[in-house]
């Protein structure tokens, strides 16, 4: 009995810990390795403490799912999920009556002349009754995270049905009535935005705009992935993400694709993607057909290998004016001057990182103007 009892409260321990401030908060998702900033730690433990559903919202790919799950790790909380699509019905969503059960237990029962009426009260129980995923969170013994993903596939009537459960925490489950909340899950809804979710579900949300991450956080994702290749590397990566996600891919790649290229390089012993390399990548680069027709085109890759690289250099110019090597004026001369350079190419071809470039990855993306908070793993 006691380990039954003293389970709860040591996760509930856990959950006072992780949750005491969004600073602990952000160290605890870092020490899962989910990188994020200080404007998604706030609003996820707003969500927890005001009891408030989390609504990510952005393009797919860009980490909103990861959340879910790095709270999971860092909580120790269960996760319990709903896999959102065209044409999801109530009863998957809440649960459902086992009619085989039924009809087996009526079967059991001919021989006895049960009347009707107390046939049918018996097999209206609630242990005839398959639980729903969001049955499931809110009867949860424990404190449990209820992962709502891609809530825009839904029609606007199921959206309708979830704010009963947003709102006062209870459902209306059919045959059953309405069944009141035994905890309250930490609830995270993810959109990709393929249509407008209606205002009662956002007014009811804490909202978060999920794009894909700064150079910096993926460099920092893809550097945990890949501890074995060297830190330019890593800046080189990021560089590659930037460049590809401006270009017209229909699909841009995800951060675990980046980290899946990453991965590839070191297992072909690889420190940098040459031109020549492009048949080697394309698998994990493009994922639809005219995406790979596209990065065919011309001198299309070369143009993206190349402008990765640019990456690397302004960020290796930004190190030398740091170490006092350079001028700060060097950091506005533009790209072609940079190459042009015999002298500041030798000298950015002998410059090493010999820390993650943390503050000059930031400093760079400031340059660009580049604003939203972003949440990745």
């Amino acid at each position: 009995m006691s380990g039954t009892t003293d389970q709860p409260s040591k996760i509930q321990q856990r959950l006072d810990h992780v949750f005491s401030t969004p600073q602990v908060l952000l160290q605890e998702l870092a020490g899962v390795g989910y990188l994020t900033d200080m404007v998604t730690a706030h609003a996820v433990w707003y969500a927890y403490k005001l009891d408030r559903p989390i609504l990510q919202e952005g393009p797919a790919g860009a980490g909103k799912t990861q959340l879910a799950l790095s709270l999971s790790k860092a909580t120790g909380m269960e996760i319990i999920r709903l896999q959102c699509y065209t044409g999801i019905t109530d009863d998957k969503a809440i649960g459902r009556y086992d009619r085989a059960l039924q009809e087996l237990f009526v079967l059991a029962k001919r021989e006895e002349q049960m009347d009707f009426s107390t046939l049918r009260k018996e097999i209206s129980n609630r242990k005839f009754f398959l639980p729903g995923p969001l049955l499931q969170a809110i009867e949860s013994p424990t404190k449990c995270i209820l992962l709502i993903d891609e809530i825009d596939k839904v029609p606007h009537e199921f959206e309708a049905m979830l704010l009963e459960l947003l709102s006062v925490w209870e459902i209306s489950a059919p045959g059953l009535g309405t069944i009141a909340a035994t905890t309250r899950p930490l609830t995270i809804l993810t959109s990709n935005a393929e249509r407008d979710l209606a205002d009662p579900l956002r007014r009811r949300s804490v909202y978060l705009m999920v794009q894909h991450p700064t150079p910096e956080i993926e460099a920092r994702i893809v550097s945990l992935k890949t501890q074995a290749l060297p830190i330019e590397t890593h800046v080189f990566i990021a560089g590659l993400a930037k460049t590809l996600r401006i270009f017209s891919l229909r699909k841009p790649p995800s951060i675990s694709e980046m980290s899946d290229i990453a991965q590839a390089m070191e297992l072909l012993g690889k420190t940098s993607i040459l031109p020549e390399d492009r048949e080697l990548f394309l698998p994990l680069l493009a994922k639809r057909p005219e995406d790979i027709d596209s990065l065919r085109l011309r001198e299309k890759f070369s143009a993206i290998v190349i402008q990765a690289k640019d990456f690397v250099t302004r960020a290796k110019l930004h190190l030398a004016v740091r170490q006092g090597r350079l001028r700060k004026e060097v950091l506005q001369l533009k790209v072609e001057q940079i190459r042009a350079s015999q002298d500041l190419q030798q000298l950015l071809k002998d410059l090493e990182f010999t820390e993650f470039p943390g503050t000059i990855l930031r400093e760079m993306e400031a340059e660009t103007g580049r604003l939203g908070n972003r949440s990745h793993a």
